[in-house]
């Protein structure tokens, strides 16, 4: 009886160790997940930024070859080009073909 009651408490152990290992193990791995995800995030917002600030550098660009377009226009060396960008969006031109 007390052999038998050793055994049931060695595979009892075995048992609750190999579960801890396995908890220890998936929640070490859903930490690397989280941390992976939380870096790939902060990657994504400085390049977000750095996007805005491209924009915002290529409509300052624009703002400053309209206004001198405007100026030469002005004294009537270059004819301006009124509404239309730096880039043109070629979308938005329609080319039809009778």
């Amino acid at each position: 009886m007390e052999e038998t009651r050793q055994r049931e408490s060695k595979a009892f152990d075995q048992v609750t160790s190999q579960g801890k290992k396995t908890v220890d193990f998936m929640q070490d791995l859903i930490r690397k997940q989280s941390d992976l995800a939380f870096q790939r995030e902060k990657e994504i917002r400085a390049d977000m930024k750095q996007l805005a600030a491209s924009k915002a550098r290529v409509a300052a660009l624009e703002q400053q070859l309209q206004d001198q377009a405007q100026m030469k226009n002005s004294r009537g060396n270059v004819l301006a080009h009124g509404d239309q960008g730096y880039f043109p969006d070629f979308a938005a031109q329609s080319h039809v073909r009778p």
